[in-house]
């Protein structure tokens, strides 16, 4: 075969965000893949199951039968499957971490019952330290393969580190009139006052900020009058702000060193992106003519980046969902 990824038919499933809708949207334009973002089942089944599976409801009394939703779940993948018509085909399954919860009632075991070929692939794109289930896979070694965003992460628990992929969405929000220089947008977290303190600098430096700082106290909103202080927005709306800014300043968490989403939107979008990230120059997207990293904002060099006139990145299809799944097809497979 010529790509790995022909011996498989995929089902990437997470009980997801709109993020992923949009990230992984390109999945459902393959004849051998589908993304699946939650049980379908109708709004007050989802309720229902919500209380079925709460901690709370369970540490008062233990709810029998919990692992019908995960079967409920494996009967719509035998259906996507099914559709696809690739008997000849094994089956791959790319997992989420937020459905590592369902594991405790018999997910793996179902989904090798149901499909004694399969192979099953946790995909961690967030830090194992924001969520200790993912320990559980790691430890008990029931999938095939454990992939992981973060560099750190991938090397202390002995992980596959792969990339974000990303879908082809720059056409929705193609000729934007650039309205900034820097865009930023994000929660504060327990980076607010690198944020800030970016926003000065970029200021100083004559550049135009518009920045987006979401869940920040009333009494430590520094420069209300220029810096919104909001609500969390919709990607959509996310992404129609960035497409009208010339770059996107990236602040990781602590103690992060993986490329987050912020990569693969520059280069969706043709966008210079600034970051504090000091690893990025080991990532296989990194592009040193658009990229910028630095340990302390004020070091930068911003005349350099005002005189881009033009961004164009020639790497777009290593984040493509088709790269992704021969990736994972590859690990599968040993190569």
């Amino acid at each position: 075969m010529a790509n790995c990824r022909e011996k498989y038919k995929f089902i990437i499933a997470g009980r997801t965000g709109e993020l992923y809708d949009y990230v992984y949207h390109d999945t459902n334009l393959l004849d051998y893949a589908r993304f699946d973002s939650g049980i379908p089942v109708s709004p007050l089944l989802k309720f229902i199951m919500k209380v079925h599976l709460s901690k709370k409801v369970n540490n008062i009394l233990s709810m029998p039968f919990k692992n019908v939703w995960g079967r409920i779940w494996i009967k719509h993948w035998k259906k996507l499957l099914k559709n696809m018509n690739l008997d000849n085909r094994s089956v791959c399954f790319i997992l989420f971490a937020d459905m590592i919860p369902f594991e405790e009632y018999g997910l793996t075991q179902d989904i090798r019952k149901a499909f004694p070929q399969a192979k099953i692939v946790y995909f961690y794109q967030d830090l194992v330290a924001r969520d200790k289930n993912k320990l559980k896979p790691i430890q008990e070694k029931s999938p095939d393969l454990i992939m992981s965003f973060d560099y750190g992460d991938a090397e202390k628990y002995n992980l596959v580190h792969h990339n974000f992929p990303y879908s082809k969405l720059r056409n929705d929000y193609a000729n934007q009139e650039l309205d900034s220089d820097v865009c930023f947008i994000g929660r504060a977290k327990d980076r607010l006052e690198e944020i800030i303190d970016a926003y000065v600098f970029f200021s100083e430096q004559g550049l135009r900020c518009d920045f987006y700082i979401i869940d920040v106290p009333n009494d430590r909103q520094k420069y209300s009058d220029k810096i919104h202080y909001c609500e969390p927005m919709d990607y959509d709306s996310y992404l129609k702000k960035i497409a009208k800014s010339k770059s996107v300043l990236e602040i990781m968490q602590g103690g992060g060193s993986g490329n987050t989403i912020r990569i693969n939107e520059v280069i969706e979008f043709n966008k210079i992106l600034i970051t504090n990230n000091e690893k990025l120059s080991q990532s296989v997207l990194y592009d040193s003519r658009y990229m910028f990293s630095y340990h302390n904002v004020h070091e930068l060099d911003c005349k350099k980046i005002q005189q881009i006139n033009h961004v164009s990145y020639d790497n777009r299809e290593m984040m493509s969902i088709e790269n992704f799944l021969e990736d994972v097809a590859k690990n599968l497979e040993g190569k």
